[in-house]
């Protein structure tokens, strides 16, 4: 009897016309075969007239299925059902992607176990973000998320021996075609961002929240340059995303004729719309009369400054938040740079499409899932007014969990649901708060490090033969300084650190960084330590808080485009002195390294002269050559053992180049005519080796 209102219930609304309901949403909550065989007989019944969609692993599920690390394969699509199996895994931004993918009146089912077991259930252990050493006991994301499920009254649950159904709702849209507009908001951007371009922009940008038939709308645009003779280049991260903006050309098929999946032409003007991933040749290589980026958020930083210089006209879109990212860095990082370079005119479309506008899906994903939560103008505090308090997530009541994770969404670049899942979650993370009343005004993520976790590691990681997850700061500085007890000493880092908008550059993020250092010193922490993308406000901002340099890396970061940098303070036993000085030492001498100017205290390179630097240099040698090492993580070694023999003798040709005139790899291997990198590094090993036979005589 069961089943069959369940079947009625997701059947009913489907069969009328879609726009009269809203969605709904079905929490099957059981054991794992028991949930398999509803949702598979559910399938077989609705599969032949109804589009769906499975993320999971179900039995004899065929090609709607595909697996939950595939979840961007569904974005473009529209489905009438979409099923999430969390027994295979629990990923936010998988389940986020499905929801955007379900039309109007369809339904979402989630698999799950019951909601008792399911916090510590076997399928959340181990998560895929899990530091070595570490056991996860219980999810918080999920125990979050089942308390929204109980709580919300439309939220529809199917147990073994109860079913709720929540009562049907009716959709508040009005039916809207003209034109081929979804309605009067897609209708007037259409017409503004044409007079935007019509006048004086060069550059458009458009967002808007998942469903609101931005892609759509860019189609019905480039339609209008294809109706003016301009050709109109698309650029997006995922060919199957575009789904949405080539179906404005299958509406006007006489006008437009298809040449490939992703390229129309216009039968007239014979102006054509074409597909190009972001790192197509073509796409740097000449310039486009009209540029398109959709999802531009979701690129890198480099990647989109890069492209905007390609477009005559240019017309960035991007989804504001959900499963690529909150989009905060793309409206605080490169719309400014945006501004500073070109005049641009901003639209916004907010009314749903896909959707209706009192969907309930939408705003309780967000709040469950992405930590949304309307933001509250604050007064200025005084010193007497705020409490500082340091707990694991672990601990925090709802509020104070919403609070935060909205907060620190703010101060990185790119947060996806899975990002805060990690901070939630990871046994590893504390958290500092600042408090005003039951209001936070700011805050601060760390990840415990290092310690007894990676004693039976420790040897591995300093050489360079090992690497495990997490600890990201005590590997690196156990690799820099090639010295195990390194790693084994007890770390606090700082992921994030954030204070609400209205309340920045009044000194609280200071004050809560003297905090948690004051506090590590009284916990037996013997660093306190960071790493972000490096720029100069930033380090001056640390440098001002007592921190030091102690590594720049090499490569820039691809979401942000800055070469990282870890710096810290040392509140215990790390020599912050030493670890410093050789840090600012491989900087300046270290392979590839280039500073730009973001260091305040550079020594030079033949004058590092600590105690134990020489057996650290030979350390760090003998690793590379025995293929532990690459060059960076040689640092300035390779410069010390060549300056030290050029001071006598005549250096080897090839390790002159490589560590003091310092040429690139596509310039060492033109000279000395190789056919490639491998055989450059294999050389290089082979000639330290036999230069310096003395030195590798032992073991590494």
């Amino acid at each position: 009897m069961a089943f069959e209102s369940v079947l009625e219930w997701i059947r009913l609304p489907l069969q009328h016309d879609t726009r009269e309901f809203r969605r709904q949403l079905l929490i099957i909550s059981a054991g794992r075969d028991w949930c398999y065989r509803q949702a598979t007989a559910l399938i077989a019944l609705l599969n032949e007239e109804h589009k769906i969609c499975v993320l999971g692993n179900l039995p004899d599920a065929g090609d709607i299925q595909r697996p939950v690390r595939l979840y961007r394969n569904v974005l473009g699509q529209e489905y009438d059902i979409v099923i999430y199996d969390a027994f295979c895994d629990f990923r936010p931004n998988a389940l986020l992607a499905l929801s955007g993918t379900l039309k109007g009146a369809g339904s979402m089912i989630i698999l799950c176990p019951p909601f008792d077991d399911w916090p510590r259930h076997r399928s959340t252990a181990p998560p895929h973000f899990l530091s070595f050493g570490h056991i996860l006991e219980r999810s918080r994301t999920i125990a979050s998320f089942v308390t929204g499920l109980k709580s919300e009254t439309h939220v529809s649950i199917w147990q073994e021996n109860n079913l709720k159904l929540a009562p049907r709702r009716t959709s508040d849209n009005h039916q809207y075609r003209k034109d081929n507009f979804a309605n009067s908001e897609q209708a007037q951007v259409y017409q503004a961002i044409l007079a935007a371009f019509d006048t004086h922009s060069r550059v458009v940008t458009l967002s808007a929240p998942r469903g609101r038939g931005k892609s759509y709308l860019l189609g019905l645009i480039a339609q209008q340059f294809l109706n003016r003779g301009t050709n109109v280049t698309l650029v997006g991260p995922l060919q199957d995303s575009t789904n949405s903006f080539f179906a404005a050309f299958s509406t006007t098929t006489h006008q437009y004729r298809m040449l490939t999946k992703r390229c129309y032409e216009h039968t007239g003007t014979k102006a054509r719309v074409t597909w190009l991933a972001p790192d197509n040749p073509k796409m740097l290589n000449q310039t486009h009369a009209m540029l398109i980026i959709d999802e531009a958020a979701s690129l890198p930083l480099p990647v989109l400054k890069a492209l905007c210089p390609k477009g005559e006209k240019l017309l960035l879109a991007t989804t504001t938040s959900g499963y690529e990212g909150s989009g905060q860095g793309f409206l605080t990082r490169f719309i400014p740079w945006l501004k500073r370079r070109y005049q641009i005119a901003g639209f916004e479309l907010t009314a749903p499409i896909r959707w209706s506008d009192n969907d309930f899906i939408e705003p309780f994903l967000n709040r469950w899932l992405n930590y949304e939560s309307a933001s509250r103008e604050l007064p200025a505090p005084s010193v007497e007014t705020f409490r500082i308090r340091c707990l694991p997530f672990s601990e925090m009541d709802d509020a104070l969990l919403l609070q935060t994770m909205s907060l620190l969404k703010i101060a990185h670049y790119q947060t996806t649901p899975d990002d805060m899942m990690r901070l939630a979650d990871s046994p590893d993370s504390l958290c500092i708060t600042m408090e005003q009343g039951e209001r936070l005004i700011g805050a601060a993520a760390l990840s415990v490090e290092g310690g007894f976790k990676l004693k039976e590691v420790a040897d591995g990681i300093a050489s360079g033969k090992r690497r495990v997850k997490g600890h990201l700061g005590a590997q690196a500085l156990a690799l820099i300084s090639a010295d195990p007890a390194i790693a084994c000493l007890n770390y606090w880092r700082i992921n994030r650190v954030a204070v609400v908008p209205s309340l920045q550059h009044k000194g609280l993020g200071s004050q809560l960084l003297a905090h948690i250092t004051e506090l590590a010193r009284t916990q037996n922490i013997d660093a306190v330590i960071t790493s972000f993308g490096a720029t100069r406000p930033l380090i001056r901002f640390w440098e001002r808080n007592n921190f030091g340099i102690y590594r720049i890396g090499h490569k820039p970061d691809k979401s942000s485009g800055e070469k990282s940098i870890l710096m810290g303070m040392s509140t215990g036993r790390l020599n912050h002195d030493y670890i410093t000085a050789l840090g600012c030492y491989d900087a300046q001498n270290g392979y590839g390294a280039s500073l730009n100017g973001t260091h305040s205290t550079i020594i030079n390179g033949a004058q590092f002269t600590h105690p134990i630097a020489e057996a650290l240099h030979l350390r760090r040698v003998k690793q590379f050559v025995a293929g532990f090492r690459n060059l960076e993580q040689m640092g300035g070694s390779g410069f010390w053992i060549a300056y030290r023999t050029s001071v006598n003798t005549r250096v080897s040709p090839i390790i002159a180049d490589t560590f003091l005139n310092r040429l690139t790899i596509p310039e060492l291997v033109k000279r000395h005519r190789m056919k490639g990198h491998r055989e450059f590094i294999n050389a290089i090993r082979l000639e330290l080796k036999r230069v310096y036979p003395d030195l590798f005589s032992g073991e590494s």
